[in-house]
């Protein structure tokens, strides 16, 4: 993922490989199959110039790309790349106060 001021990114996430002995190169490799996820959490920053940025909805583009190799039980292609990117709605915070009668006092 792409560093941005606007946020922080947090470690990324990988599901458990299962280990796989490849005999032609003589090594184990982890290995993902099927469906799986890769996750990682995003901090929208809580830095005085930005939250001061967004006196209006504002929209916060995050971007990546993804590199991958996919192989099967007789060879391994050339790896790939994807490049990613996520578009999210930042809003201002709720600035006003709850009117005196129900405020926790």
């Amino acid at each position: 993922m792409e560093a941005s001021p606007d946020f922080k990114l947090l470690p990324l996430r990988y599901p458990d490989p299962r280990v796989l002995f490849l005999p032609v190169i003589n090594e184990a490799v982890p290995v993902y199959e099927g469906k799986f996820r890769v996750q990682q959490d995003v901090v929208v920053s809580a830095d005085r110039a930005f939250i001061g940025s967004i006196a209006q909805p504002k929209t916060v583009t995050l971007k990546g790309i993804f590199f991958y190799q996919a192989c099967d039980s007789v060879k391994c292609y050339l790896p790939q790349k994807s490049e990613l990117s996520w578009d999210v709605r930042v809003i201002p915070l709720d600035r006003e106060r709850s009117p005196e009668p129900i405020q926790h006092k």
